[in-house]
């Protein structure tokens, strides 16, 4: 059973006292000031040695708060006798619109524009969105928010998944043995999967040769799904259109690197998840699964050590 305090568990919330974590945890339960002494973990920070082991044999739940949780995957964590969520789907709605942002950057060459010190429309290849085929790897809140985006643009839309077939609503799906037989299709493959043992380094000189070489390469997901090098060799000798990505391996680019350099290459500094609507959808992210908690229901974002998501 719960340790409760007046029919209500015993929560933590940190390391800081924001205010709209701290009213949600008064409004389910008694707000407690250590670690030590919760049922419940509500974490916000990013250092997993700030809170690993931290806990006590009471804690039923801890919340982490990444939706990508490679960090996160220690024996302490692991081998707890307590369930641990990650903050899968918290966030897909403000990665999701900075995906459609350097979607739409490739396909209206904002990039070419913006370094350009010359009035030269003809040097461009602008192209619109409309009728692209896209291939989202990765199905989770982030793909699926992004789907929907895309489709209002008139989008084809087909997800890349580990299994196919478990995808709820009529979506059009290839699993990820298919991928190289089937990148050839996509004028846009963006990358929105968790980096697992099956997805590190999946984006190599390989899969890169099967892309059409118009196609242009999204990664607001993780930096090692793509091998940095065979990337710029691709992006250098033109056999792919263009790639944006908001994650890169190393992370931070060093101030040299040439990807910064690259006409058709646009980076930005892992920003699509902005500070204030990280906050606010792991509030609501949590909110949702307090409920659930005091129902005795299944919780969101339940974490898998085979799967490593």
């Amino acid at each position: 059973m719960v340790n409760i305090v007046n029919g209500q568990p015993r929560i933590f919330a940190g390391p800081s006292p924001w205010p709209d974590l701290i009213e949600l945890v008064k409004s389910h339960g008694v707000l407690v000031t250590s670690p030590h002494e919760a049922d419940i973990i509500l974490w916000f920070g990013r250092d997993p040695n700030e809170i690993v082991g931290q806990w006590s044999d009471n804690l039923k739940w801890l919340q982490l708060p990444d939706a990508g949780i490679e960090k996160w995957l220690v024996p302490q964590i692991l081998d707890g006798e307590f369930q641990t969520t990650s903050a899968a789907g918290a966030y897909g709605s403000q990665v999701a619109e900075h995906a459609l942002a350097m979607i739409l950057a490739g396909h209206h060459e904002i990039v070419s524009s913006a370094r350009s010190m010359s009035w030269d429309p003809k040097s461009l290849n602008v192209r619109t969105l409309r009728g692209s085929t896209v291939l989202i790897v990765g199905a989770g809140g982030i793909g699926r928010h992004l789907a929907t985006l895309l489709m209002a643009l008139g989008c084809e839309i087909v997800f890349g998944t580990r299994e196919t077939g478990r995808l709820a609503g009529d979506w059009s799906e290839i699993s990820f043995d298919q991928l190289q037989d089937q990148l050839h299709r996509f004028d846009v493959v963006v990358l929105a999967c968790p980096s697992t043992d099956k997805t590190r380094g999946m984006v190599d000189a390989d899969f890169l040769d099967h892309m059409d070489r118009d196609a242009s390469l999204i990664n607001i997901s993780r930096g090692d799904l793509v091998v940095t090098d065979d990337l710029v060799s691709a992006l250098t000798e033109r056999s792919i259109r263009f790639a944006a990505l908001d994650v890169t391996d190393p992370e931070p680019l060093p101030p040299s690197h040439v990807l910064f350099g690259l006409p058709n290459c646009l980076v930005t500094p892992h920003v699509a998840n902005p500070p204030t609507a990280k906050m606010e959808g792991f509030v609501n992210f949590a909110s949702e699964n307090l409920e659930l908690f005091m129902q005795g229901k299944n919780l969101n974002g339940l974490i898998s050590s085979s799967k490593g998501y």
